[in-house]
């Protein structure tokens, strides 16, 4: 169930920023990114943290300094999940060349 809400969270993140929702002037409705009377709770569990806020008239944003936080870690995660198979390949192959 985490990798479902987890999952719902990031298509959220992703419709602000692809509508550039980064800031009160650019913020827009629910209804224009129509998330109207979808994903209310990982909606509303967003908006708790901080991560989408509440502008005015109805509108919403996204916080875009979280937006680039998450996009570096995105970009990190292939480089360490490569340097992990290497280790983990060098200590099979190490293993087996000691048996």
């Amino acid at each position: 169930m985490g990798n479902t809400v987890a999952i719902v969270q990031g298509k959220i993140i992703r419709i602000f920023a692809e509508a550039n929702a980064f800031n009160k002037d650019t913020a827009k409705t629910l209804k224009e990114l129509n998330l109207e009377n979808r994903y209310s709770l990982m909606l509303n569990s967003l908006i708790r943290r901080g991560i989408i806020i509440k502008a005015f008239n109805g509108k919403y944003y996204l916080d875009y300094d979280y937006y680039q936080k998450h996009q570096d870690r995105k970009k990190m995660i292939i480089p360490i999940l490569c340097v992990c198979l290497f280790l983990y390949f060098f200590i099979y192959l190490g293993i087996l060349c000691l048996t």
